[in-house]
């Protein structure tokens, strides 16, 4: 049996839907396959990254995602700063991928802990103008 997953962060926002079949397997038909739950969740998650992949956004798409203008988006790119970035001819666009790790890279578990790449420049490993911000 199989089930369709709708989306996943932001698809809805993109311009190709992300759309996933999952594929439930029973506990007989794994072991006979020879897929614990730790190779399972391996498949799942490389199918799910390789679809990602493949994923990308506009500036307005990532604007709207994270509930900022596309002039913050412009300046980050043009002073250094934000996600990674792709043109194509005069588009600009940003991979589902790279916008995940940004994001990653953000996460705070309280208003005063750092991030990695913060105490990564605080250390000298980066220079100044390799900082995100």
């Amino acid at each position: 049996m199989s089930r369709s997953l709708a989306s996943h962060a932001g698809a809805a926002q993109m311009r190709t839907p992300v759309a996933i079949t999952l594929i439930t397997i029973d506990k007989e038909t794994r072991a006979a396959l020879g897929l614990g739950a730790a190779s399972y969740r391996e498949l799942a998650e490389a199918a799910l990254e390789t679809a990602l992949a493949n994923r990308f956004l506009s500036e307005v798409q990532l604007a709207e995602r994270w509930g900022v203008s596309v002039k913050l988006l412009q300046k980050w790119r043009w002073k250094g700063g934000g996600p990674a970035f792709t043109t194509l001819g005069t588009s600009v666009r940003y991979g589902m991928l790279d916008i995940l790790a940004h994001e990653q890279d953000r996460r705070h578990t309280s208003t005063s802990s750092r991030t990695v790449v913060e105490m990564a420049a605080d250390s000298g490993v980066l220079r100044a103008g390799d900082r995100h911000g």
